[in-house]
């Protein structure tokens, strides 16, 4: 989801813009011969008057100066004719197709056809030449001394040029909306590897944190159990112990100590191997509803010296399929944890449900809820929720870690849950076939 929504946005961007330039070519196609044939009527506008103020002011170097000069710069040819039809002079040398033009032009003004525009000083329309097939653009007009001019720019060029244009301007919004894809790409390509490095980076603090969190808490669960073994051990040495009865006792807790510092090494050794992945599972079918029985019979002794009793929910058969060794140890620690940790009742309810093809095995205990905020931590390996580290109960808060390492193995899930009176821990095992 977050992978779909970080794209979303350049794409947007880049199909906005590929879509902006598409409406721009659309729009430039239809309205751009338009807007160009307006400004060829406005430059031939101009020029007339242009021509027109020479021609009154009757310098013949001047008029012949203009004519070559609006021939050069903006492709209009101009004729100027007397008022009997004679040429007086012309941009052009070949006259006669240009004056025969004129009077063309004169005997089809009265046909409003392919008029343009038309003023009390002259007037504009297209024409045709039927011989070379070329059309134009023509304005007529006169001067005050009733002398004729003519301006002539063919429409043919304007067409080729907004063709020229349009094919130009098609090429160039192919190219940029190729570039603009190339650039989102890349964009987005350096916007995934900023996140994944980020996230990197982000995962070895956490890793770096939890490594030096794991230390600490190794190093004080260690600490207690050393100094113990370290304190009662001198003890012995000097001869505090001075009767049978005292050395026996230092003696027992030496022995005590170090039975849980092996096992925790154990349990760190174990934990190391299942999250390693090394090990292989052995799957078959088996009923649930005698391994667990077994398992409570082994830790009756234990739960009834504490005042803790079990009520076991389901005596049903109940055949699934997975590895016994391993679900056995995922009950022992849920079933151990559960008398550490009961109170009030101290009442412990093993049970199951059945839920489509999966089995879901729930181990109660009566006593305080967990913090919310602890709910998805007490699967840290040596994380207790008492931060005290009460070292009544014996453990090392490694039993969970051992857990989670198994069920991720086994590809089923588990989790734990508040409940009015309680903490339910449950996990899921597939139902045979």
């Amino acid at each position: 989801m977050k992978k779909s929504v970080k794209y979303r946005l350049p794409i947007i961007i880049a199909v906005f813009i590929v879509a902006a330039l598409g409406v721009y070519f659309i729009v430039n196609n239809i309205f751009f011969e338009k807007f160009y044939m307006s400004r060829k009527q406005s430059m031939l506008e101009k020029s007339f008057y242009e021509v027109k103020q020479t021609v009154e002011e009757g310098n013949p170097a001047d008029i012949l100066s203009g004519f070559e000069k609006l021939m050069t710069n903006s492709g209009i040819s101009v004729i100027l004719l007397d008022s009997s039809g004679g040429v007086i002079t012309s941009s052009t040398t070949n006259v006669t197709p240009l004056r025969n033009q004129f009077f063309e032009a004169i005997l089809s003004s009265r046909n409003d056809e392919n008029l343009i525009v038309r003023t009390k000083d002259y007037f504009i329309q297209r024409l045709s030449d039927s011989n070379t097939g070329t059309d134009y653009m023509v304005l007529c007009g006169s001067t005050e001394d009733n002398e004729f001019i003519m301006l002539r720019v063919t429409i043919e060029s304007i067409r080729e040029n907004v063709g020229l244009s349009n094919t130009f301007q098609a090429y160039i919004i192919i190219v940029l909306s190729i570039i603009c894809v190339v650039v989102v790409f890349v964009v987005t390509r350096l916007k995934a590897a900023n996140a994944k490095l980020s996230e990197d980076i982000k995962e070895k603090i956490e890793i770096d944190d939890m490594r030096k969190e794991f230390l600490a808490n190794v190093s004080h669960e260690l600490k207690t159990p050393i100094a113990l073994i370290q304190g009662y051990a001198e003890g012995l040495k000097e001869g505090v112990a001075s009767d049978e009865e005292s050395r026996a006792e230092y003696c027992d807790v030496i022995i005590d100590e170090s039975a849980k510092m092996n096992n925790m090494v154990r349990q760190l050794l174990n934990l190391t191997r299942l999250e390693s992945g090394t090990e292989s599972l052995s799957m078959e079918n088996f009923d649930i509803t005698e391994l667990l029985k077994s398992r409570i019979t082994a830790f009756e002794i234990k739960a009834r010296q504490l005042g803790v009793y079990f009520i076991l929910g389901n005596d049903e058969p109940c055949i699934v399929c997975s590895d016994p060794s391993k679900v056995e140890e995922v009950i022992d620690n849920y079933i151990s944890n559960a008398i550490d940790h009961a109170s009030g009742e101290k009442r412990i309810d093993v049970s199951f449900t059945v839920i489509n093809d999966k089995l879901r095995v729930n181990v109660f205990n009566t006593g305080e809820p967990i913090p919310e905020e602890a709910l998805e931590k007490v699967w840290i390996k040596l994380y207790k929720v008492d931060k005290s580290r009460n070292r009544q109960f014996g453990g090392f808060g490694l039993g969970l870690s051992i857990v989670k390492a198994i069920m991720e193995e086994l590809g089923n899930g588990y989790g734990v849950e508040n409940c009015s009176d309680g903490v339910v821990f449950w996990f899921e095992l597939d139902r045979a076939k």
